[in-house]
């Protein structure tokens, strides 16, 4: 883990900001890992990323970066499983849960 945390946090400005292929995708898997700190690096330059404005894509734009900014918000600290907000639709907690 800390070789991918390290590489993906020095290539930042060559890196895609995809969920598919870019740092929206490494955040997921390092935040799931446990690398919070350096998932939250990633997601902040995959929203800043000049891609996030060009492409709605799930695998290299926007919409990969949004569920990926998702998945973080519900990911809590602690580790336990997430079950969502009060009220939460079984299909909003599913998708939190992508692509586990």
């Amino acid at each position: 883990m800390a070789r991918l945390r390290d590489s993906s946090l020095r290539e930042l400005d060559d890196t895609p900001p995809g969920l598919l292929f870019g740092t929206a995708g490494i955040a997921w898997t390092l935040g799931d890992l446990g690398a919070h700190d350096a998932a939250n690096e990633l997601l902040a330059a995959a929203f800043r990323h000049p891609l996030a404005t060009r492409s709605a894509t799930l695998g290299g734009g926007a919409a990969g970066i949004a569920l990926a900014l998702m998945a973080s918000y519900c990911r809590p600290a602690n580790g336990t499983t997430w079950t969502g907000p009060p009220g939460c639709s079984p299909t909003c907690r599913a998708a939190t849960r992508w692509p586990r």
